[in-house]
């Protein structure tokens, strides 16, 4: 079972200046997923979108197969 999904997913912040673009993945039940990357990656800002304390630009964010 997917537990997250997340589907083409963009965040900008600025118009025209996107810190994630396109990115899609999935974490299903049982599953560990570790999150790196360097400093202004979009690590917090995905966090964030996931946690729903941001607005997410384009793409979709589904949990149990539920959008938000």
């Amino acid at each position: 079972m997917i537990d997250i999904a997340v589907r083409d997913l963009v965040k900008e912040y600025e118009v025209g200046q996107p810190v994630l673009n396109g990115l899609t993945f999935q974490v299903d039940t049982g599953e560990r997923v570790g999150l790196l990357g360097k400093n202004g990656a979009g690590k917090t800002t995905l966090l964030n979108l996931i946690g729903r304390l941001y607005d997410v630009t384009d793409g979709r964010i589904t949990y149990n197969g539920m959008p938000i």
